[in-house]
């Protein structure tokens, strides 16, 4: 389940911080258990990288911006999870020959 939600999502419960951030130049009210702080830092660094997707090709639309932004984003994640994967991995098999 999501911890974020820009409005117009699914109800929250009354404790749920609101901040509003600007995307692209587009205002959003963003809601969500996550420190308001947080939120905004999130926002502040989609809008960087939807930014810097912009000016390599300053010809995508707004919604090519944000989908080569949400690949790249999803592959950085990818990766990052098979390097963590394959630490925890390393430190398993330094433990067993640590046991031995």
């Amino acid at each position: 389940m999501p911890k974020i939600y820009l409005t117009g999502g699914e109800a929250m419960s009354g404790n749920a911080n609101k901040v509003e951030v600007y995307i692209l130049d587009e205002r959003y009210v963003m809601k969500g258990v996550e420190s308001p702080e947080h939120m905004e830092m999130l926002a502040f660094q989609l809008n960087k990288k939807l930014r810097q997707a912009q000016s390599v090709n300053p010809r995508l639309s707004n919604m090519q911006t944000v989908l080569l932004t949400a690949l790249n984003l999803l592959d950085e994640l990818i990766k990052l999870q098979e390097e963590y994967k394959g630490f925890v991995e390393l430190l398993d098999e330094t433990g067993e020959k640590n046991k031995k």
